[in-house]
């Protein structure tokens, strides 16, 4: 490494020039400092790293029980940072080139998207006329047929559901982003069950309020957190039976995609709706639901009604 600097302060300066939530620099940094922890122990000098180093590295997480979500996380943090190394000149080749952190987005740990008959069941489970029900009625809905993450609906204020143009937007604060800036529009179906819930809210209700609240006596009115949603979202998914590690909130994410694909949107269509930040993110979306070999036919089946509407249309020769 050309460098003498202590390996944490260059984490330090990684960490202050990587572009990300302050959530998501904390998570990078105790995965950071846990690989140089087991780097320690087991006389491994970091500044002097090889590819055998990562792989035993990897190996070692995976035999501790880690799942593949887990030890993608922490391969994503290393490899970010021995970029940035290269990039500075403190490093003069990525040892994790190449290197297969990433995990297998066919695998069991892909989260079940729901049928549009599970999604009506797990509807129901909230038609009732109390202002929890109406609440999570509304949020299960939104999130089926949008695809906003649980961090996204918290994040939800009245005055980010707008009207203009005689059309109904959402103005989103999107995962990782420092601020509000995403804004994506949504049919009236959507936003109706959200001012039905608003009409069991107590108080005046003004822009700057959660559009989801608690309704528990010891916190009433205040915003619902991640964790809250994603807990209401599972005990609900339990109530019609989905019992299992495969269907969560995050479920509700991957209905949203299946349903835009197979009502016959594009990549960059269902990429905007989901908040992508490229269409690489959509492409291994997409691939994990299983619909990658029809997408693959696509363009033979393209090719095929083109000539099949040109030949229909291509004028009969004159018999002689």
């Amino acid at each position: 490494m050309n460098t003498d600097k202590p390996i944490l302060q260059l984490v330090d300066e990684f960490l202050a020039d990587l572009e990300k939530a302050e959530g998501t620099r904390n998570l990078y940094r105790k995965t950071l400092q846990y690989w140089i922890t087991w780097s320690t122990k087991n006389d491994c000098d970091i500044k002097d790293l090889t590819r055998a180093d990562l792989i035993n590295y990897k190996s070692f997480l995976t035999r501790s029980g880690r799942s593949a979500a887990t030890v993608d996380s922490y391969g994503s943090a290393i490899r970010k940072f021995l970029s940035w190394l290269v990039e500075m000149g403190y490093l003069t080749r990525n040892p994790a080139e190449g290197l297969q952190w990433q995990r297998d987005r066919q695998g069991t740990f892909i989260k079940q998207a729901l049928t549009l008959k599970e999604v009506d069941k797990l509807l129901k489970v909230h038609n009732q006329n109390t202002p929890v029900s109406k609440r999570n009625y509304a949020m299960i809905d939104l999130m089926s047929f949008t695809g906003l993450r649980c961090i996204e609906v918290t994040r939800l204020n009245i005055g980010d559901v707008k009207r203009a143009a005689n059309r109904w937007h959402l103005q989103v604060w999107r995962k990782g982003s420092k601020e509000r800036g995403g804004t994506i529009n949504v049919p009236y179906d959507r936003i109706k069950p959200i001012r039905e819930y608003w009409k069991y809210r107590s108080g005046t209700l003004s822009d700057d309020q959660p559009v989801f609240v608690n309704h528990s006596p010891r916190s009433n009115n205040t915003r619902l957190t991640p964790a809250c949603i994603s807990r209401i979202i599972k005990g609900s998914l339990r109530k019609i039976g989905l019992d299992s590690n495969r269907y969560t909130a995050h479920s509700l994410r991957h209905t949203a995609a299946t349903l835009a694909y197979y009502a016959g949107s594009e990549y960059f269509e269902i990429g905007q709706m989901l908040g992508h930040s490229s269409p690489r993110q959509t492409e291994h979306y997409i691939h994990a639901l299983g619909v990658g070999s029809t997408l693959q036919g696509r363009a033979t089946m393209k090719i095929n009604e083109y000539v099949q509407k040109h030949k229909k249309n291509r004028p009969k020769r004159k018999q002689s």
